[in-house]
């Protein structure tokens, strides 16, 4: 009977988490380059050397580095609209959140809280932006490092590196 009881409380902790981040904030600059920036690599078929979209900086040399994030953000809202978006990021607050649950999992109770008390201070920061990605592999960076699986690491920060650049974060740990 518990551990029913402990199951149905993380589905509902998490279809709250859930809802509580499908929002939008439209003040959120970063999100219309980071989809421009997407569309002119999906239309091109290749990452922009130099700056394309900036009035006062055109030609100059532009270092796209969330390149992978930006194209596949673009697919999304291309096919799916603002609210694929919304999903999408919901979905990887969700997946942080439940790692995060699974690394302090050793005490559910205490787990389930620092969830949820992590979750809340994430409302702030869940813009639709690409730190939302390093979040979760930040926190699989460390569960890998728990459990011994190095190795798997350089793949991961591979690809980490080309969706945000706090991938640095992962080479340090």
């Amino acid at each position: 009977q518990g551990k029913k009881f402990k199951i149905l409380i993380l589905i509902l902790a998490f279809v709250l988490i859930f809802g509580t981040h499908l929002k939008f904030s439209p003040d959120n600059n970063d999100l219309w380059l980071h989809l421009v920036s997407g569309k002119v690599i999906s239309e091109s078929n290749s990452v922009p050397k130099t700056d394309v979209l900036t009035f006062t900086k055109q030609g100059e040399e532009w270092s796209v580095h969330e390149w992978l994030y930006q194209s596949t953000g673009y697919f999304i809202y291309k096919h799916f609209g603002l609210t694929g978006l919304l999903v999408i990021k919901s979905l990887f607050v969700c997946l942080c959140l439940a790692l995060l649950f699974y690394l302090i999992k050793d005490s559910f109770y205490i787990g389930l809280f620092v969830t949820l008390l992590v979750s809340y201070g994430l409302t702030l920061f869940s813009d639709i932006r690409p730190h939302v990605l390093s979040w979760v592999f930040l926190i699989f960076t460390l569960i890998l490092i728990k459990k011994n699986k190095e190795w798997f690491l350089p793949a991961l920060i591979l690809l980490w590196g080309n969706l945000h650049p706090l991938h640095l974060i992962g080479l340090v740990i």
